[in-house]
């Protein structure tokens, strides 16, 4: 165990100086915004690196340096300097012009960058075609190997992990649900989004409680030397933004407002013109966003920033003849404030309070019967976040806490004025800390690693009934936890460790090790696209789900080129699926019977080129994929694959300026298709018709593809008005992509016929967009 330990010292606190150390910020000539993930190479030694999410970069040089710098949609930038001691210098990138605009899919990290990392900024996120219009966050995601977004389907699957397994943080603030209209659209708005961190493996130590994914979005809070404007107008959504300074070079704000208009247009359109037979339903849906942030610079070391989001989708169905009505509403809202200080240039540090609240309600009504259905997750999060310069090489260390408060399942139902008892609405508490450690180690000027340690409590909170039972499931008592008192404890070390090699250069190999637990839970209440699920703690009764995973791959970057090839591996346990229904969640005694819990396991293969400079640029990923679930209790416990284990993800997309004023882009992407349960065999009893149902998701859907275009006319492009309009078709050759299918039996028994068809459902199909945008 000493030479265990001593080795580790060793690790952590060696280095190799011989040589001089530049550090600094790439940053936004005009904004001042730090720009992450642009690539730092000093030409005379090759060493290279990238900056991070703030724009900062550290590696050794010799005396004499020649610095390039790069980044996706800016000018390179070059220079020679003489560096006598350690030097800290801030570059300033100026955009590029249209006809030389650099475009990157994924926009990964160096060669010798030990995370691996994907940046966005929005430049990026407008680079590929959106769906009606809307460029997106997590639609640019999806077309990188190894992220996949089911059509209809809220959220997004990283790695054959589900979508309550990703992290997502905007400004510090848990996002709990990221999907508008069955995930047509993300809930971030593009002119609201500075930069996005993506962690698909070797997640940091300072990001947890999450098995798959990480995505860090930093908002958009201003330039605080010049006003930057935006307004788009589509066919389904339109939104505004207004950034710049308050006092100029003290402080700056950014307001940004998006709301579709389905149920003013689009809906009154389709009644009175396509479809006449459901001229008896009223019905609208829309969703709309909002989002602030104010950014306070109070002198050269500190700095202040507040922001809010406010998102919510309102789908209302209703019909007057039959007195049915439905209305349906469920989003998000977040409030955070962040407090960053520099002590010195060795030691930094930033504070952050942040609350977030994700619910959904649901009224049903018709005749004498009602029902109101809520359930919401909300969380106030509390995280301390320090970087120490040691021997020039960033120690990162902090704590986190978290609040949860979950109503999973409040049902009040009644018929007339007489109620109907769905069982006692309960609301849940749970705290939850970590604290965390990690360290960057440059071994020489070829291999670098970061060890992480994370270690993460997780307490159960009354008030709370825990009941016992016999082995024939009995209950013979039961423990009454008043307010606050601990219910259950868990708690566990996450160990994480992430290197890379430089081949030279150019090329470099990279591999991670991690270990990550997730205390929180998303159950299903019924099979829909539609936000039905509920959010569990951990409990007595429900463990905390955990993953081993293990990736290692090649990379190979260049000035006009990137190419990865990776491989992963990963080992899940206590994943959580419902059970049965959750209706009766509450009068349930014994919560196995409602929550199944097993392992899973995931493993694949990815391959990525990009080429990311020139008039035509173009990027194409590849991920062989598989994902098992093994539950004792479901599917009589033989292994089945999970609903979104798909074989082959492939996604091709270009970029060509034609002209100064004209562009287009495309894309392309195919899958293999849905898992689903479906009947293998009928019988029939008393003239009924009973189904058997095969093997859980032993039936595979036809695979999904469809292709994009847009086309892109800059109408104005001058220093302080830009306009152009952009026309984009999705699912250009009008592909039948089915959501979900079923059966239709038709015909008599008694007569000897007996017609059994399959029907298919589909979504979206070719969906043309006219979008007018301009800056101003």
């Amino acid at each position: 165990m000493q030479k265990v330990l001593l080795f580790i010292l060793f690790i952590v606190f060696s280095t190799a100086s011989f040589s001089q150390t530049i550090s600094g910020f790439v940053i936004d000539s005009i904004n001042g915004e730090p720009l992450p993930g642009a690539n730092i190479i000093d030409l005379a030694s090759k060493n290279q690196c990238a900056s991070d999410s703030k724009g900062f970069f550290r590696f050794k040089v010799h005396s004499n340096a020649t610095i390039s710098v790069s980044f996706i949609g800016y000018k390179p930038f070059s220079k020679s300097i003489q560096i006598k001691s350690d030097t800290v210098i801030s570059i300033g990138l100026k955009i590029a012009s249209t006809t030389l605009q650099e475009v990157s899919v994924s926009g990964t990290s160096s060669a010798n960058n030990p995370q691996q990392v994907t940046y966005l900024n929005s430049t990026k996120i407008t680079k590929i075609p959106s769906m009606l219009g809307e460029s997106d966050v997590v639609k640019m995601l999806a077309t990188t190997p190894g992220v996949k977004q089911v059509e209809g389907q809220q959220g997004f699957n990283v790695r054959g992990s589900s979508q309550d397994q990703n992290l997502i943080l905007y400004d510090e603030a848990i996002i709990y649900n990221c999907s508008h209209l069955l995930g047509m659209y993300s809930v971030f708005n593009t002119n609201a989004v500075q930069n996005v961190s993506f962690y698909k493996t070797g997640i940091p130590a300072r990001y947890g409680g999450r098995l798959a994914s990480a995505m860090i979005i930093e908002g958009n809070g201003g330039s605080m030397n010049h006003w930057d404007n935006h307004a788009s107008i589509g066919l389904l959504a339109s939104n505004l933004s207004f950034s710049g300074p308050i006092v100029k070079d003290k402080c700056s704000f950014s307001l940004s407002a998006r709301r579709s208009y389905i149920d003013k247009i689009i809906l009154p359109i389709i009644h009175h013109y396509i479809d006449n037979s459901i001229s008896d339903y009223k019905n609208g849906y829309f969703f709309q966003d909002f989002n602030a942030k104010l950014i306070a610079k109070l002198n050269n070391n500190n700095k202040l920033e507040l922001s809010t989001y406010i998102g919510d989708d309102t789908f209302m169905l209703s019909n007057p003849k039959n007195e049915l009505s439905n209305d349906l509403k469920w989003g998000n809202e977040a409030a955070s404030i962040k407090w960053r200080h520099l002590f010195n240039d060795k030691l930094s540090c930033s504070q952050s309070l942040a609350w977030s609240r994700n619910f959904l309600e649901y009224k049903v009504g018709q005749y004498m019967y009602t029902m109101d259905m809520k359930t919401t997750i909300q969380t106030l999060r509390f995280k301390s976040d320090w970087l120490l310069l040691i021997n020039d090489n960033p120690l990162r260390f902090g704590v986190e806490a978290m609040k949860h408060t979950y109503n999973p399942n409040n049902i009040d139902a009644k018929v007339k004025e007489i109620s109907l008892d769905f069982g006692k609405s309960t609301t849940l508490q749970a705290l939850e800390s970590a604290a965390f450690i990690e360290y960057t180690v440059n071994i020489g000027t070829k291999l670098s690693i970061i060890p992480g340690m994370r270690y993460s409590l997780f307490t159960q909170l009354g008030p709370y009934t825990s009941y016992e039972s016999n082995a024939v499931g009995k209950t013979i008592d039961s423990i009454l936890y008043a307010s606050g008192k601990p219910v259950t404890t868990y708690s566990f070390p996450e160990p994480k460790l992430t290197a890379s090699y430089v081949i030279n250069g150019n090329n470099s190999v990279k591999t991670s090790a991690t270990y990550n637990v997730q205390y929180n839970h998303l159950i299903p209440i019924i099979s829909s696209a539609l936000p039905t699920d509920m959010w569990l703690p951990s409990m007595k009764g429900i463990k905390p789900q955990k993953a081993i995973q293990i990736a290692g791959g090649y990379y190979k970057t260049k000035p006009k080129y990137t190419f990865s090839l990776e491989a992963y591996y990963k080992k899940m346990y206590d994943v959580s699926e419902a059970a049965g229904t959750m209706l009766n969640f509450y009068d349930s005694k014994d919560i196995s019977t409602v929550v199944a819990q097993g392992k899973g396991e995931a493993y694949g293969a990815e391959i990525s080129f990009e080429k990311i400079v020139g008039k035509c640029t173009f990027g194409i990923s590849y991920a062989y994929s598989r994902s098992f679930r093994t539950f004792e209790t479901l599917n009589y416990g033989k292994t089945f694959p999970t609903k979104y284990d798909k074989p082959h993800d492939l996604s091709i997309t270009g970029s060509y300026q034609i002209s100064k004023h004209w562009s287009i882009s495309s894309l392309f992407s195919y899958t293999s298709g849905v898992n689903l349960t479906m009947p293998v065999s009928r019988y029939f009893i008393q003239n009924n018709i009973i189904n058997v149902y095969g093997s859980k998701n032993g039936y595979r859907m036809p695979a999904y593809h469809r292709a994009d275009v847009a086309v892109k006319y800059i109408l104005t492009d001058k220093s302080r008005f830009q306009s152009d309009l952009t026309l984009s078709v999705s699912n250009i050759y009008n592909h039948h992509n089915p959501y979900y299918m079923y059966y239709i039996i038709s015909g008599s028994l008694k007569e000897y016929e007996l017609k059994v068809e399959m029907q298919k459902v589909y979504l979206f199909p070719i969906l043309p967009s006219l979008t007018y945008n301009i800056h101003f």
